[in-house]
């Protein structure tokens, strides 16, 4: 497993998953090994778990190695970040449908997946290459902070001016998407999930599933600073750009305008 060794499992089945769970990670073995024991915990699905390490130095190697065959892959080296790391991992993704998740999220039942794809045919027939569920924001302690995930009629016209509030960890996007609109662009750091979903939902459709609670995400990532969410929004607009989505929208004018304050405030606190 060392460089570019990749670990696998299945491979000489001919037995497509139905589902290909892709997480990306970097020392953070701790929360990785209770993440891999919730998928491999679930029932009612066929899935494979491949995760791309971008080189850990903690220990993550040792514990990935107790999962042995049951993982489908594990690749570690450095790499650029999150999307390029979920690239890597594409290339060997044989499942139909394809979810993200962070090695800090947890399922939130031995269902979750199963209970989502339940509804990815009837997606299907309806043009529909994405299905998400709900999601829960949770902090340190494993408090709820905020419920993620309303339907996309809500939604649509938000996420089209920039406002990204459908859950992209857990998410199920069809194997399609990726064949259609090509991989991650890691020119994004933060935003790059909402440029992807962009290149599909400027025009198109996703399908929530109501009560369907898919996962818990940890708050605290580099995006909750103010300076990570000026250029999370930054980065936004520059999505929106790239597509012909011409214009400022006012909600993201004004939370553009917000973080930029806070984030000049915070600068401001650290050079005293």
């Amino acid at each position: 497993m060392d460089g570019g060794k990749a670990m696998t499992a299945e491979a000489g089945t001919g037995v497509r998953p139905q589902v290909s769970v892709v997480i990306a990670t970097f020392n953070a073995a701790a929360v990785l090994e209770p993440c891999l024991e919730g998928l491999f915990d679930q029932v009612g699905i066929s899935l494979e778990v491949l995760v791309a390490d971008g080189g850990s130095t903690d220990g993550s190697r040792e514990m990935v190695e107790r999962f042995g065959q049951r993982l489908a892959w594990y690749d570690s080296r450095p790499d650029e970040g999150i999307y390029d790391a979920w690239n890597r991992a594409l290339g060997h993704a044989r499942g139909e449908w394809v979810m993200f998740l962070g090695a800090d999220d947890r399922l939130a039942s031995s269902h979750a997946v199963a209970s989502l794809h339940a509804h990815c045919g009837e997606a299907l027939d309806r043009g529909i290459r994405i299905v998400y569920g709900v999601c829960v924001l949770v902090d340190g302690e494993g408090h709820e902070i905020k419920v993620l995930g309303r339907p996309w009629q809500r939604e649509k016209r938000r996420f089209r001016a920039g406002v990204m509030r459908i859950p992209h960890p857990g998410m199920l996007h069809h194997q399609s998407l990726f064949s259609d609109h090509g991989l991650f662009d890691t020119r994004f750091r933060i935003a790059g999930d909402y440029e992807f979903l962009l290149r599909e939902l400027r025009t198109r459709d996703a399908l929530f599933v109501p009560g369907c609670r898919v996962a818990s995400l940890m708050a605290g990532g580099s995006s909750d600073t103010a300076a990570g969410r000026f250029e999370g929004l930054r980065e936004v607009l520059e999505a929106r750009r790239k597509w012909g989505l011409r214009g400022l929208p006012p909600r993201l004018m004004a939370s553009l305008a917000k973080a930029g304050f806070q984030s000049l405030l915070a600068a401001g606190w650290r050079g005293r």
